[in-house]
């Protein structure tokens, strides 16, 4: 009987033990939701749910989760940033979510579409070789993966044509240009207090991923903190030793509703200098081909919470639109 005791006590003191650590490894992880949401991502956040097992584990899990939350803001700012701004804790960046499918991947579900004939349409090469993803709803994103029905002039974009060069080669004067890319572009107001031009992209960029196929870079703004993903991809099936060939692209905000003309000042930027480079065709963005994103860009940046106005950043593309004067 007395063995029998010790050992249901030995176990509900273990169990305590297990529970007090896993109440730390709680209150932790609650912690780093309120403090770091918005400067994590869902791997970090499921790393400290789920955390290594045993005692140890729990709290070098929590402990880590305290530590990293301390000192999350000023980890996340990009070091290229025209100016590093100290943020209060009810301001922080709004970075947004990452989309979990960037990059080439089949999207079969583009092109399964019936026909009156109740047939599928023979889209087999695009379904099998990969494309980038498309875009929402939002006048805020710009895709060479597109439907002529619901895009056309808001999101389309035709393949980048590069000559003269192989694909590797291509991908190296794009990396190129984006290391020279100059942040905070196009600023139309006046400097800030320390003399910084504060225009696209103030935020600084970092590329994410860099491979002879493919590059993919995070921008962001410097006041509100917003992320943009931006992609470059050789369209796939274009060999290696090829000596012209098409470039994939993506640019798109990852929250909000507008993007007040950034996304569109970006690649036009970054495809004016490919040209400059030689063996680039590219296509600019604007109020000719693209009227339905300027069309609603340029009256959302004449509301008292714009970032910026967008008809002093972008005088062409919105001198056709009227003002608008609701929110005044």
């Amino acid at each position: 009987m007395s063995s029998q005791r010790g050992s249901a006590g030995s176990r509900s003191q273990a169990v305590q033990r297990h529970s007090t650590a896993s109440r730390l490894l709680l209150a932790a992880c609650s912690g780093l939701v309120v403090v770091r949401c918005v400067h994590c991502d869902a791997a970090e956040l499921l790393q400290c749910w789920s955390g290594p097992a045993g005692r140890r584990g729990i709290l070098a899990a929590a402990a880590t989760a305290v530590l990293g939350a301390a000192g999350a803001p000023s980890a996340e700012a990009f070091p290229n940033a025209v100016t590093i701004l100290k943020r209060d804790m009810n301001d922080p960046k709004k970075l947004g979510l990452k989309p979990a499918d960037l990059g080439l991947q089949d999207r079969g579900y583009m092109y399964r579409m019936v026909t009156r004939e109740n047939q599928f349409e023979n889209l087999e090469t695009a379904a099998t070789t990969g494309t980038l993803k498309e875009c929402g709803n939002q006048p805020n994103c710009f895709s060479t993966t597109w439907d002529e029905r619901v895009d056309k002039g808001l999101h389309d974009l035709q393949p980048w044509k590069f000559s003269g060069k192989t694909p590797e080669e291509a991908i190296k004067e794009i990396g190129e240009v984006i290391r020279a890319y100059p942040v905070g572009q196009l600023a139309a107001d006046p400097p800030d207090k320390k003399g910084k031009q504060i225009g696209i992209d103030a935020g600084g960029f970092k590329i994410i991923q860099d491979t002879p196929r493919g590059i993919e870079i995070e921008f962001e703004s410097l006041k509100r903190g917003h992320r943009d993903d931006v992609e470059f991809y050789i369209s796939p099936g274009t060999a290696a030793d090829a000596k012209e060939g098409e470039l994939l692209v993506r640019s798109s905000s990852r929250q909000g509703n507008y993007d007040y003309g950034v996304n569109a000042g970006r690649l036009n930027r970054i495809s004016a200098d490919l040209q400059a480079k030689g063996g680039w065709t590219t296509f600019k963005i604007d109020a000719q081909s693209h009227p339905r994103y300027w069309s609603q860009n340029c009256p959302a940046g004449d509301y008292r919470k714009a970032p910026f106005s967008v008809r002093k950043t972008f005088p062409e593309e919105c001198k056709k639109y009227p003002y608008d004067d609701r929110d005044e």
